[in-house]
């Protein structure tokens, strides 16, 4: 069976890779995410896109593009509720993750684990990064 690829803005966005997360988590557990450059016209089915203007997971006004997938998808685990404080902090009110160390270790820690190449891949570093962040606080 082939793998769904996924699509999100290269260099990847915290919200983006988030989003990502919570899909291989919670919904599609051999799901593959590549990169496009801004911009770039590409015919991708908008189901999966991830934070692009067609995505259905993508930020607005009122939420974070990883908040809409939640919403969307339905999605209630204790871990993606405190990643909802992490994304608006990160994508929304950046000027504001000072406030918040935890958040600012969590971010520096992410983007060190993002692939430098945008090839369907390999956010596996990013997710369990994500992963450590939930336990921590749940042990």
């Amino acid at each position: 069976m082939r793998a769904d690829i996924y699509y999100a803005y290269y260099p990847y966005e915290s919200d983006s890779v988030l989003t990502a997360w919570l899909i291989r988590k919670f919904r599609d557990p051999q799901a593959l995410f590549a990169g496009i450059e801004k911009g770039e016209h590409v015919r991708i089915d908008p189901k999966f896109q991830i934070n692009t203007a067609q995505s259905r997971f993508r930020r607005s006004a009122r939420f974070t593009a990883y908040e809409s997938a939640k919403k969307i998808l339905n999605i209630h685990d204790p871990c993606a509720e405190k990643l909802v404080k992490v994304s608006r902090i990160l994508e929304a009110a950046p000027w504001r993750k000072q406030q918040y160390p935890t958040i600012t270790t969590f971010e520096r820690m992410l983007h060190e684990a993002l692939p430098k190449t945008p090839d369907p891949s390999n956010l596996d570093k990013a997710f369990k990064v994500i992963d450590r962040f939930c336990e921590k606080d749940a042990k």
